[in-house]
């Protein structure tokens, strides 16, 4: 059943167990639904917040609360009634939220946060105590996941006139203090002139912010990306299967995760100095992705074709 007060404590980093968030639609309940599993069973996890982009139906709903006691189901009405006040003062951002559904990770889970945001996307997996990532002692403000590219939408001229972004910075999740989230900067932000690429505009965001406050990107090794070679190490705690090879294997993985406490490694994983994207990065980073599309273009094609083979296409 829909708890009604879900948002009145999003997060609370001063005790061991912790309240994490999450974004939910109806297109993807599935994997939300297994990325939840594999979250759900740690001793740690006092509760999921699960905040419904305006899709989800009352079974959708039932469903993930059936999962866990600790699932709680925040409404988009909710949402709405308690975050667009907050945000008249700031049309940019109000604008956004109400025109991209990404707004609401960027506002809605952040500003219905207490000490402590702690976010992941549902296509994320984890196969160790979210503690390791969660409960930190240092003095770092942002930590997000480490990407193979920089996801921003930002053109590449444009890039020197816009504020610092960080580089292969990925929202896919994140612990954000909340005392570090800054409205104002955000609608400055969504000043700029952006891209075709408007999923990337939150990410942008969460980007910028962290070249403007104390931030890391945790060890790749053991956060990654779900089509990274350390997604099958046993000191992998979670990894993230946004991209078009991750999607593949997400299936894969999530039926061989338990979601339970195991026997894993005991130490938090380390987060590592964020550094700013630069112009020369960019353009290099936008042409591997043009050859990479590319080269799956080429594997579609002649994947039949007796005198190629696709093996031959790495794609890195």
């Amino acid at each position: 059943m829909t708890d009604r007060n879900a948002g009145a404590s999003i997060s609370d980093q001063s005790a061991k167990r912790i309240n994490v968030s999450t974004l939910c639609c109806h297109k993807h309940l599935g994997m939300a639904e297994q990325s939840i599993k594999t979250v759900v069973g740690y001793n740690s996890i006092n509760s999921i917040i699960v905040h419904d982009d305006g899709s989800l139906k009352e079974p959708d709903r039932h469903r993930l609360c059936n999962l866990s006691e600790k699932v709680k189901i925040l409404t988009r009405e909710e949402a709405d009634d308690r975050v667009s006040p907050t945000l008249t003062k700031y049309p940019k951002c109000l604008a956004f939220r109400n025109s991209n559904v990404y707004g609401l990770k960027l506002f809605d889970i952040a500003l219905l946060a207490n000490e402590w945001l702690n976010y992941f996307d549902t296509d994320v997996l984890f196969f160790d105590d979210p503690a390791l990532i969660y409960n930190r002692e240092d003095a770092i403000d942002l930590v997000g996941m480490r990407d193979f590219i920089s996801g921003v939408a930002i053109e590449k001229k444009n890039l020197r006139f816009v504020a610092p972004l960080a580089s292969r910075f990925n929202a896919g999740l994140m612990q954000v203090k909340r005392e570090a989230y800054d409205l104002e900067y955000i609608e400055f932000i969504l000043g700029s002139q952006f891209n075709q690429r408007q999923e990337w505009i939150e990410q942008t965001c969460w980007s910028a912010l962290a070249m403007r406050v104390n931030s890391a990107l945790w060890d790749f090794r053991r956060v990654c990306m779900g089509n990274s070679k350390h997604v099958a190490s046993k000191s992998t705690v979670a990894a993230h299967f946004a991209s078009w090879q991750g999607r593949e294997r997400f299936d894969s993985f999530a039926a061989n995760t338990s979601g339970t406490n195991r026997v894993g490694s005991t130490k938090n994983v380390l987060a590592n100095p964020i550094k700013r994207l630069t112009y020369t990065q960019y353009c290099l980073e936008n042409a591997k992705r043009r050859v990479r599309r590319w080269q799956r273009k080429l594997r579609k094609r002649f994947a039949a074709h007796p005198l190629l083979d696709p093996a031959l296409l790495v794609d890195r």
